[in-house]
C-alpha cells in the first residue's frame, strides 16, 4: 500500500480551507483521524497540526483509490488531492461547527 509521493507538495493546510476554496484543485497531507464507509462513499477526517478537513472518496468517481480507502486506518499519514468543494446541507455544518472551513476536499 506504500506509495512514494516524489515532488507532491501540499497546497493548503487542514486548517487553512475556507469555502472559498470550493472549486480549486487541493493537495493536503495529514494523518486519517476518522475514517467512515458507507459502501459507495468513505470519508475520511484528515488532520494536521492546523486542523481536520473532511475528505471524500467515491466509488463511482474511481475504484482504485475506493480499494486503497478501504485500507486506511486511524494515524496512517496520507496526501489526498482533490477539488474543493463546500458543505452543501445545513446538517454538516451543524455537524462540524468546529470546523472553520466549511470545505471538504
Amino acid at each position: 500500500m506504500l506509495d512514494f509521493l516524489g515532488d507532491l507538495r501540499r497546497t493548503h493546510t487542514c486548517g487553512a480551507l475556507r469555502a472559498s476554496d470550493a472549486g480549486k484543485k487541493l493537495s493536503l497531507m495529514g494523518w486519517v483521524n476518522r475514517r467512515r464507509d458507507l459502501g459507495q462513499l468513505i470519508f475520511i477526517d484528515l488532520r494536521d497540526r492546523t486542523g481536520v478537513t473532511q475528505v471524500v472518496v467515491s466509488k463511482e468517481a474511481s475504484q482504485s483509490i475506493h480499494e486503497k480507502t478501504e485500507q486506511l486506518r486511524n494515524e496512517y499519514v496520507i496526501a489526498a488531492i482533490g477539488t474543493g468543494e463546500a458543505a452543501r446541507r445545513q446538517h454538516d455544518k451543524q455537524k462540524y461547527s468546529d470546523r472553520r472551513s466549511g470545505t471538504r476536499c
